[in-house]
């Protein structure tokens, strides 16, 4: 992966000017997400879902939760990641096994 910035890095740096450039297509797998985990102090909402997810589609969600303008993203590749998400609210001693989800 490659991230290229077109203007020099600042506070202030614009997504406008960010691309990524990536050889993973897309993911194969399911995502559960449950009880409103947030992540970097941002809320995400319960979710499920399986199958393909392109990675654009990914870089979008994140930029869309954490309120930032959206990212500019290019496919180089042509790669599928089998790769799942399981998110639960919990304390700082909680842990995920997940043969259990």
């Amino acid at each position: 992966m490659t991230v290229n910035i077109s203007e020099q890095l600042s506070t202030d740096l614009s997504a406008e000017n960010v691309t990524i450039k990536h050889e993973i297509k897309e993911f194969n797998g399911v995502q559960n997400l449950t009880d409103d985990v947030s992540i970097v102090n941002q809320k995400i909402g319960e979710q499920t879902g399986t199958g393909l997810t392109q990675f654009g589609d990914v870089v979008s969600f994140i930029a869309n939760e954490g309120d930032v303008d959206e990212i500019e993203t290019e496919v180089t590749g042509e790669t599928t990641l089998d790769a799942s998400t399981t998110a639960v609210k919990g304390g700082p001693e909680t842990s995920i096994d997940g043969r259990d989800v």
